[in-house]
């Protein structure tokens, strides 16, 4: 049984890959400078627009009884079902509704219910009859703006510390090479890579096959961003050769769609935080190129990004 994680010495320690690796290696922090009264506006729109619960229902079977030779047996009523709602007084169950959302979106109870006050009541209202979905929903709904005033407000202060290397040999085995996912590289600090879709297959191919990709990694899940949504982890880190593009070093995120309409949330706003941290990085004399980070769903996007 052979692993898939092992490192590939000769690239590994190329100069290209140190030079790259010193480039993107920087942790750092951030800081959102959020508008209560923006975001409650901006929720209280969202939730009066795209807030719909349906009421819980139930299915009513009939039936009747009939004699069996081994006792009793019901017969369905060819057309004995029909579908009721159930009235708000039947539902017994109680929820701490400021808690819930609070919880789930990170928010004062006191925002939350600035909230809640303001939406109209005719939303309010189902509130009772589906308490749950409503928690669901609302705080989804909620989330999105706040997601929204991440990536307007978001600021990033690179560092002095950063990852080291050893996450690359660090880094746990992930697989067997007889893994239907686990790509033989030449290019790569790894001997096999994982990818997770057809995109990531067709995009790893492309890097072994094209020359100007000098080396590339699979990032570890150890390298991450700190985002207000969660850690996020980059997909790629590429060194091109020298002198064939405008960028040379570059971190690739690989989306079946680059869509902002397909992006949503809090997808769409790790990624405008790691476009925040990498200009971050650009301001600080860090990297010398202006554009080192982006979506991309082809290596031929790559590519156009990178010859400038």
């Amino acid at each position: 049984m052979v692993f898939a994680r092992e490192i590939n010495p000769d690239n590994y320690n190329r100069q290209e890959f140190k030079r790259l690796w010193e480039s993107i290696h920087h942790k750092s922090t951030y800081y959102v400078e959020f508008d209560d009264e923006e975001l409650i506006e901006k929720s209280v729109k969202a939730l009066n627009e795209a807030l719909f619960v349906k009421k819980p229902s139930y299915m009513i079977t009939e039936a009747r009884e009939m004699k069996a030779e081994q006792g009793l047996d019901f017969k369905i009523n060819k057309d004995g079902k029909r579908q009721a709602e159930l009235d708000k007084s039947s539902i017994q169950l109680r929820y701490d509704l400021l808690g819930e959302i609070a919880s789930r979106t990170d928010l004062k109870r006191k925002t939350v219910a600035n909230i809640l006050k303001q939406i109209s009541p005719s939303k309010f209202d189902v509130f009772a009859y589906n308490p749950e979905a409503f928690i669901q929903q609302a705080s989804r709904l909620i989330n999105e703006q706040k997601a929204s005033q991440v990536i307007e407000h978001i600021r990033y202060n690179i560092l002095e510390e950063t990852f080291d290397s050893s996450i690359f040999t660090d880094n746990p085995l992930s697989g067997k090479v007889s893994d239907a996912n686990m790509l033989k590289s030449e290019k790569g600090v790894y001997n096999y890579v994982k990818v997770d879709s057809g995109t990531e297959r067709k995009f790893k191919e492309d890097l072994e096959r094209f020359d100007d990709v000098m080396v590339y990694a699979k990032l570890p899940s150890k390298f991450k961003i700190s985002t207000p949504l969660g850690d996020y982890n980059p997909d790629w880190a590429i060194a091109f050769r020298d002198g064939s593009v405008k960028h040379v070093y570059f971190v690739a995120e690989t989306k079946g769609s680059m869509s902002t309409l397909q992006l949503k949330g809090a997808e769409l706003a790790k990624i405008e935080c790691a476009k925040a941290h990498f200009k971050a990085l650009k301001e600080k004399g860090l990297i010398a190129d202006d554009r080192i980070y982006d979506v991309v769903d082809s290596y031929e996007k790559l590519l156009e990004i990178v010859r400038g």
